[in-house]
Order: C-alpha cells, then sequence, then structure tokens
C-alpha cells in the first residue's frame, strides 16, 4: 500500500482563509465606495451653492451699474427685468447677453430695495436672496446686499 503525502495538500489555501481574504476585500471595497460617494455628494452640494451666490451676485452688479438714481426714480417697478419683492424663477435663456450656468433655473430669486438715510447720505439697500425651487433643500437661501449710494456734487 502507498502512504499518503499531506505535504502536498498542505501548501494551498484553507477555505477559511480564502473567506478572510475576499471579507477583507470587500470591507475595502465598500469603504472606498462610501468615499467616492460623499466626495460626490460635496462637490454637488457645492456646485450648487456655487451657482447660487453667482445668480445673487449678478442682480447685485446689474443694481450697481444702474446707480441710485434709475434705482430710485423707479423703485417700485421692475428694473432692468428683474421683479422686486416677489419670489421669481431665474430664466437661463434670456437674450439679454448674460450668460448664466445651466442649472440656474432650478434656482428661486427675490430682490428687495429699501431707502436708506443717514447723516444725509441718501442711499438704496439692495438684498438678494436665492433658494433652491425644491430640489436641493439643504442648501438654504443664500443672501447677498450691497449699499447704491447718491453721488454728492
Amino acid at each position: 500500500m502507498k502512504k499518503f503525502n499531506y505535504k502536498y495538500f498542505k501548501s494551498g489555501f484553507s477555505l477559511i482563509e480564502a473567506l478572510i481574504g475576499v471579507l477583507i476585500i470587500g470591507v475595502v471595497g465598500i469603504s472606498v465606495f462610501m468615499l467616492i460617494s460623499t466626495s460626490n455628494r460635496t462637490n454637488l452640494a457645492d456646485y450648487y451653492r456655487m451657482t447660487g451666490e453667482s445668480i445673487a451676485k449678478e442682480a447685485i452688479e446689474v443694481f450697481q451699474c444702474l446707480g441710485y438714481k434709475e434705482i430710485f426714480g423707479r423703485k417700485n417697478t421692475t428694473l432692468a427685468g428683474y421683479a422686486l419683492d416677489v419670489w421669481q424663477p431665474v430664466e437661463v435663456n434670456v437674450k439679454d447677453g448674460i450668460k448664466r450656468p445651466d442649472k440656474a433655473s432650478a434656482f428661486l430669486r427675490k430682490i428687495v430695495l429699501e431707502t436708506v438715510e443717514n447723516d444725509g447720505i441718501k442711499g438704496v439697500l439692495v438684498k438678494v436672496e436665492v433658494k433652491p425651487s425644491g430640489f436641493f433643500s439643504g442648501l438654504g437661501k443664500i443672501e447677498a446686499k450691497t449699499m447704491v449710494i447718491k453721488k454728492i456734487k
């Protein structure tokens, strides 16, 4: 009768060693997937925050360019296509020459004008609020303010 050689069969992996290896690879794979998922979510939130800030700054720049005289003369009417004291959707494809991001249509904007006077200096406080229109509720409102002052001659 021939003797069985056990050394030949001991050189491979046991079932438990193989399962532990698969478990370790699985845990590392899931961790990398979760890291990438969290990173993508953060990048998306930052993109929408930057888009909202650029929408607010755009309106601020338009009102700064108009100047005190133009704003104060027509304070209760729509100025340059920007409705006042009402939440309005931001249009992307308008023919006013202003380039907006594609996702700008996912936001609402409200512009409020307040007359301010201090020590004989008159001005208009321009407040712009931007909020997402129902898609990314964790973002909250973005607010920008500026003061447009009457030039003294």
